[in-house]
């Protein structure tokens, strides 16, 4: 291959080796950061073939990171929140109250309600990961109950209202992106969600039928009231996240008067030292108990989200190349010619899926589906609930995303447990169908 053409064959020749990495890293079971690692490598050695010097790579690295720093500082409140409740017994407090309240024919289908309502609720998928979705994953190991199939409906429900709630923040980026009003397309959304909600309801119902067995039922919890003092007080940090959610005060506000309040309480009420406190901040809470049920009370803490930040910190640095060279205009004449010929909603999914693989990041992801797909649009209303229904939903099946990436994390979870997730498919491949039956209905209208 010649100079020339190597150069003018270096975008697809990047994306290629990039997306070769990732799928050799998820077959032989290596870590996704060697190839999240190899792909910065890759992008760098692109710019430098496209004749950007040492300054400008360095200002792409840093300017993605950049664009990202409040990202990083939820993550900061994230492993600090989840050691707090441990500390001050506001996790303890919720399962014993609940532990044995579970019905195991219902439990997979409670856990996925109860995430999109607290998600519908709150605006974020990460928050109801961080406080709810912590408490279903504890009761789930209490109760012995299948944990990838609890992590599943925790992250669908959660991913519920990240899409469908007008306080979300990647709801109001497409609003943004598309320019239209969120309550439109909230209203234009429940057309394509209603199906997949409730075939989502009751794939889990069959789930907690078929499994219900397994579950340990009746759960001795008087060890977790011996080990905690158990007042109606150590519900406060959760109430925070609640109320200060519904009034729409800033995330970051609203997880540090949380954390701080369950650390007032963990003195005040579960009289922690505070050595203890700051220990179990950084490396997660360690109850001292030979009870199993309590030991399953330990872990959250800055140190738990620390490969999260790694990953995040190298996907970030993506944004400034995508952004600054030529790397995603590839993929525009494939664009176009698919549009052509399936359609726009057909196409705006295969791209959703690239544009997420290869940013790992949900918002990056809709900027850069939005800049592709959006001239085949004739109304911005479509576009804004094809993005919802496409590039929202589909980053958190991407095991190496950022959306995926931070729930699996928090809940100690296996990547599999995406595949349980069944809103988060099921309403893209539904909603394909849906159109592919209408185009069929039309063409045999108009034919002869």
């Amino acid at each position: 291959m010649s100079g020339k053409s190597l150069k003018n064959n270096a975008e697809l020749l990047t994306l290629g080796s990039f997306v070769l990495a990732l799928v050799t890293c998820i077959i032989s079971g290596y870590s996704i950061i060697y190839a999240l690692v190899f792909g910065l490598i890759c992008f760098i050695i692109y710019s430098v073939v496209k004749g950007f010097d040492f300054h400008q790579i360095n200002a792409m690295i840093w300017f993605g990171i950049f664009k990202l720093k409040n990202l990083f500082l939820i993550f900061v409140f994230i492993g600090l929140l989840t050691a707090s409740w441990r500390l001050s017994g506001t996790i303890p407090y919720i399962i014993h109250r609940s532990i044995n309240l579970i019905n195991p024919a219902l439990f997979y289908a409670t856990v996925f309600l109860l995430c999109c309502l607290i998600s519908t609720l709150i605006g974020t998928a990460i928050g109801t990961v961080s406080t709810i979705g912590i408490i279903c994953m504890m009761i789930a190991q209490a109760n012995q109950a299948d944990l990838g199939l609890t992590a599943g409906a925790i992250i669908g429900g959660s991913y519920f209202g990240d899409r469908f709630s007008p306080m979300s923040s990647s709801a109001n980026l497409i609003c943004n992106l598309t320019d239209t009003n969120i309550y439109t397309n909230l209203r234009n959304m429940v057309r394509s969600t209603v199906v997949p909600f409730f075939a989502s309801i009751l794939i889990y119902l069959a789930f907690s039928l078929f499994r219900q067995s397994v579950f340990k039922t009746n759960v001795d919890v008087t060890e977790i009231g011996n080990h905690f003092a158990l007042r109606p007080i150590v519900i406060l940090p959760a109430l925070i996240i609640l109320v200060f959610s519904l009034l729409k005060v800033r995330v970051t506000v609203t997880m540090l008067f949380s954390i701080v309040s369950a650390c007032l309480i963990a003195v005040l009420v579960q009289k922690a030292q505070i050595a203890d406190i700051l220990t179990s901040l950084l490396l997660g809470y360690e109850p001292h108990s030979d009870s199993n049920i309590v030991r399953l009370m330990g872990g959250g803490g800055l140190i738990s989200m620390s490969r999260a930040f790694v990953i995040i910190s190298i996907s970030a640095s993506y944004f400034g190349f995508f952004l600054k060279t030529d790397l995603i205009k590839a993929i525009d004449p494939v664009v176009q010619y698919h549009s052509n010929r399936y359609g726009n909603f057909a196409t705006i999914v295969p791209v959703s899926l690239i544009t997420a693989a290869l940013s790992c990041n949900q918002t990056l992801s809709v900027m850069l589906t939005s800049k592709l797909i959006e001239t085949r649009y004739a109304s911005r209303h479509e576009l804004a609930v094809d993005l919802e229904d496409s590039a929202i939903v589909i980053a958190p099946l991407i095991p190496w995303s950022v959306a995926a990436t931070i729930p699996i994390i928090v809940l100690n979870a296996e990547s599999s447990s995406l595949l349980y997730a069944f809103f988060l498919y099921l309403l893209p491949v539904m909603k394909l169908m849906a159109n592919r039956a209408r185009l069929r209905v039309t063409q045999s209208e108009v034919s002869p």
